[in-house]
């Protein structure tokens, strides 16, 4: 017949691999939540700074549009000058844009923008240049320039809506990761209540009721007989206590009384 293992030693491993389980399941946690806090910093300079980014570009695409207009319409040098100075930065936004971004899509347009915008800036250049010059060239070049900005403004919707879609699939990993964190959580709490109720339910039991020894010869029975001997053990400890007690409570009667004969 082969040899148990001693309850104990069973009872001890169950109780072990219980706390090692809580402590790798806590380390797992905390782990989650600084990921978390990292990936949303990580998002907010990334992403959503390069986005903002992007929409400063688009807009002063835009206000250069504007100047453009006013150069025509009033022929005026300085609207010329902002007209240039805004196409640049725009261009310049565009390329840091497409040099930092790390979603695949969104690069893929920003580089095609950034091919038709050095493009269209020098056709701008030469509509300002012929425009000084009075060279009537220059309204056939605007009807063109016409197709070509309706085409950035397009590349700009695209790249715009491609960093959305990356926003939202970061956004998406977070609260996976939240709802492991959450979930980590919960069972955490829910093993330890388990342990809680099981400490509590020793601390309810009645140490005065008869033993009752199993008849089983498994590990049922081996439990059965280790809880026997805490039983013991605790009302062993109890009957030393109450033995101290009651001793402590005479010499502390005897010295009241000593006291008070000496008063």
């Amino acid at each position: 017949m082969n040899k148990r293992i001693p309850i104990g030693i069973q009872l001890g491993g169950i109780m072990g691999v219980t706390i090692l389980l809580m402590v790798v399941l806590l380390g797992v946690t905390i782990y989650q939540i600084k990921e978390v806090n990292i990936d949303y910093q990580k998002m907010l300079s990334g992403p959503v700074s390069r986005t903002m980014d992007l929409k400063k570009s688009q807009d002063d695409f835009h206000q250069g549009l504007s100047e453009l207009r006013a150069y025509i319409a009033y022929d005026d040098i300085k609207y010329a000058n902002n007209t240039l100075n805004l196409l640049r930065q725009s261009h310049k936004d565009v390329v840091t844009f497409t040099a930092n971004v790390s979603y695949k899509e969104s690069k893929q347009v920003g580089e095609k923008l950034d091919k038709l915008m050095t493009s269209y800036i020098d056709e701008v250049e030469q509509i300002i240049k012929l425009k000084q010059e009075n060279n009537l060239v220059y309204k056939q070049m605007l009807l063109k320039a016409k197709e070509n900005t309706d085409n950035i403004n397009n590349d700009f919707g695209e790249a715009m809506v491609a960093q959305n879609n990356a926003l939202q699939f970061l956004i998406k990993q977070n609260d996976d990761k939240q709802r492991f964190v959450l979930t980590s959580v919960i069972v955490s709490a829910v093993i330890g209540i388990i342990i809680i109720g099981i400490v509590f339910s020793f601390s309810k039991l009645d140490l005065s009721n008869k033993d009752i020894h199993a008849s089983r010869n498994d590990e049922v029975g081996d439990m059965a007989e280790e809880l026997i001997r805490m039983k013991r053990s605790l009302l062993d400890i109890i009957v030393l206590l109450k033995s101290d007690s009651n001793e402590l409570a005479a010499d502390s009667e005897e010295l009241s009384s000593a006291v008070e004969e000496q008063l």
